[in-house]
C-alpha cells in the first residue's frame, strides 16, 4: 500500500505526547492547546533555490504551539486597545479570552483543556461588540481556580517567596473546584461579557461505551490491522487505541535500552483521486504502550480505519516476530451528575459541584458548555476527593472516565525525559496528633514500574521510593527496581504536622501484560 501526501490527511487531533493534566495537586491542565505536531511554517528566504519558492518547512513541539499562541495573545491585547480607548487588558483577561473562543476538539478536560486556540473568534471575543467586522463573541471567567490555588499553596508560597502569597484575586475559564470531601459542595459564579439571555448550560463528562482487544503478530517491518468503520460505536465522540506488547520483548537488558520498538499510527484507507490514504494520528514512544486517540472519529473515516504498526530494531534488525495486543475503547458524552446546580441570570452563570457520600479518593473532572447565540464555551472542572482516615484504597467499580485514579497506562518513553510516564494524585488530610505516615503501593506486573513521593503542608518532599538510591539512568530510562525487591515501593515520613499532604505517583515502566492492560494498583496509608 502506498503512503503518500499524508499531511492532506486529518488534523486537530492531540499528538500522544503532547502534555497531559491534571497538576500534582490536581488542577486541570492544558488551559488550550495549539497548532504544533507538525505543520508547516515559513523559514529563511534563501533556503532551497535561493530565491523563496521553497521556503518552508515542517516543524513542531512547543516550541511551534508556543510562539503561535503567543501571536494570538498579541492579536488579543491590539483588538481590546482599539475598541478600548487604548486600555490594555490584564493578563487573566487575555487568558480567559482566549480559553473562552477555543474550539472543542472532542477531547476529554486533562488533554485539550478548553480547545484549540482559535484567533479569530478570540479577536471577537476581544471586541466586546465594539467591531463591526466582527460577529458578537462572549467569554467568561471565574475567581475560584486561582482561590483553590492559594488555599493548598499559601504555606509553600509564603516559606518559598519568603512573602505572603498574593490576596488579589485572579480569573480563568477553567474550575479548579480544589479539596472537596465526599458528601460535600462548592460553588462558583462565572461572569459573562457579551452575553444576554438566554444563556444555554450543560455539564457532561466523557465516560465509557465498550473496550475490545485483539492480538496479533508483528512479523514483518510494517503490519497493518483493519478495523471497521462500524464496530465504531454510533454514539462514539472520543476514541483511543492502545497497541501493548511485552516488555521483555521491548528491553535489551544487558544495556538498559531499547531492542524492539513496535511504533502504531492510524490511517483512513481510503484511496483519494492519486491513490493516497490519509494518517489520522501517530505515536512513536521507545516504550511497550503506544497510545492513539481520535477527537469525533466517525467524522474522520471515509474509509475503513486501520492500524498500523512498523516493527524497528535498535541495532538495524528487530527480532522476527513480536505478539501485540491492540485495546479499542470508546466513549460517549454523558451528563455529570457532581455538577448540581447550572443557574444562569443576567451577566452571570452560578454552579455547585457536589461530591457523592460514596466517592472514592483521587481527581475527577469533566466541562460545563456554555452557549450563546451560536457560540460555546468550555469551562474545563477538577476537583480532588482526599484520603481522610488510613486505610487500603483501590478501585472499588470499574473506572469509565479517560482519566482513571487508580490504574497507569505507562506513556513512559526512552527518547525523552525524567517526566515522561503516566501521574496520579491523590490529596491526603493529616489531622492533629499524627507522628508518622506511612504509604505502601502495590501493582502485579513485576516488570512494571511505580514510583511514589510525598509532598508536606509548605511544599516540600518529605519522602520519595527514588531516595536515597534512585533508579533514574537518563533520557526517561529508569531501572527496573524497587525499595521492597517486587513490585511494591513502601515510603514513610516522621514528625507530621496537620494539613494537607500529596501523594503523587508516576508510572516509569509497564510491563506490558496481555489482558491486564491497564495496570491496577492498590494504596496503603497509615497515619499513627
Amino acid at each position: 500500500m502506498r503512503i503518500h501526501n499524508e499531511v492532506q490527511g486529518s488534523y486537530d487531533e492531540v499528538v500522544p505526547w503532547s502534555a497531559r493534566g491534571p497538576t500534582s495537586i490536581g488542577e486541570t491542565k492544558p488551559d488550550v492547546v495549539d497548532v504544533g505536531a507538525f505543520g508547516f511554517t515559513d523559514q529563511a528566504t534563501f533556503t532551497g533555490y535561493g530565491n523563496g519558492t521553497s521556503a518552508y518547512t515542517i516543524f513542531g513541539g512547543t516550541s511551534m504551539a508556543t510562539p503561535v499562541t503567543a501571536g494570538a495573545v498579541a492579536l488579543i491585547i491590539e483588538e481590546y486597545r482599539n475598541t478600548h480607548g487604548g486600555a490594555t487588558p490584564a493578563p487573566d483577561i487575555v487568558k480567559a479570552i482566549l480559553a473562552s473562543s477555543a474550539d472543542d476538539l472532542s477531547y476529554d478536560q486533562f488533554t485539550q483543556g478548553s480547545g484549540r486556540v482559535n484567533v479569530w473568534e478570540a479577536i471577537a471575543a476581544a471586541a466586546e461588540g465594539h467591531d463591526s467586522r466582527l460577529p458578537t463573541r462572549f467569554y467568561l471567567y471565574s475567581p475560584a481556580s486561582w482561590d483553590s490555588v492559594k488555599g493548598i499553596l499559601a504555606n509553600s508560597w509564603a516559606l518559598n517567596m519568603r512573602a505572603p502569597i498574593p490576596a488579589t484575586s485572579a480569573v480563568a475559564t477553567n474550575w479548579y473546584a480544589g479539596i472537596v470531601t465526599p458528601g460535600a459542595s462548592t460553588s462558583t459564579t462565572f461572569d459573562i461579557q457579551q452575553a444576554g439571555q438566554p444563556i444555554g448550560a450543560q455539564a457532561y463528562q466523557y465516560t465509557l461505551i465498550s473496550t475490545t482487544s485483539s492480538r496479533h503478530t508483528a512479523n514483518s517491518t510494517v503490519t497493518w490491522v483493519y478495523f471497521p468503520k462500524s464496530s465504531i460505536p454510533s454514539d462514539t465522540a472520543l476514541m483511543k487505541v492502545t497497541l501493548v506488547f511485552h516488555f521483555a520483548d521491548f528491553v535489551n537488558a544487558s544495556s538498559w535500552d531499547y531492542r524492539n520498538l513496535l511504533l502504531a499510527q492510524i490511517y483512513d484507507t481510503q484511496f483519494d483521486s492519486a491513490g493516497d490514504i490519509s494518517r489520522i494520528t501517530n505515536g512513536a514512544p521507545y516504550s511497550t504502550t503506544s497510545e492513539l486517540v481520535v477527537g469525533n472519529p466517525l467524522a474522520k473515516f471515509s474509509g475503513t480505519p486501520a492500524v498500523r504498526v512498523v516493527k524497528q530494531g535498535n541495532t538495524g534488525k528487530a527480532s522476527p516476530e513480536i505478539p501485540f495486543e491492540l485495546i479499542f475503547r470508546f466513549y460517549r458524552r454523558s451528563t455529570w451528575d457532581w455538577i448540581t446546580q447550572l443557574t444562569p441570570s443576567n451577566g452571570s452563570l452560578t454552579t455547585t459541584l457536589t461530591v457523592p457520600a460514596n466517592a472514592t479518593p483521587g481527581v475527577y473532572g469533566g466541562f460545563i458548555a456554555a452557549s450563546y447565540n451560536g457560540s460555546e464555551a468550555l469551562v474545563p472542572v477538577s476537583v480532588v476527593v482526599p484520603i481522610t482516615v488510613a486505610g487500603t484504597y483501590e478501585m472499588s467499580s470499574p473506572e469509565i472516565t479517560p482519566y482513571t485514579n487508580f490504574e497507569v497506562y505507562g506513556a513512559f518513553d526512552w527518547s525523552w525525559r525524567y517526566e515522561a510516564g503516566d501521574w496520579r494524585t491523590f490529596a491526603l488530610i493529616v489531622p492533629a496528633n499524627v507522628n508518622e505516615l506511612k504509604i505502601h503501593l502495590a501493582w502485579t506486573d513485576t516488570q512494571t514500574l511505580i514510583q511514589e513521593h510525598l509532598t508536606g503542608p509548605v511544599g516540600y518532599l518529605l519522602a520519595s521510593s527514588e531516595y536515597p538510591t534512585s533508579a533514574y539512568v537518563s533520557d526517561g530510562k529508569f531501572k527496573d527496581v524497587t525499595n521492597t525487591g517486587g513490585p511494591a515501593e513502601d515510603i514513610s515520613a516522621f514528625n507530621a504536622q496537620p494539613g494537607v499532604y500529596f501523594i503523587v505517583l508516576h508510572n516509569v515502566l509497564l510491563g506490558g501484560s496481555f489482558g491486564a492492560y491497564p495496570e491496577n494498583y492498590t494504596l496503603n496509608v497509615e497515619m499513627t
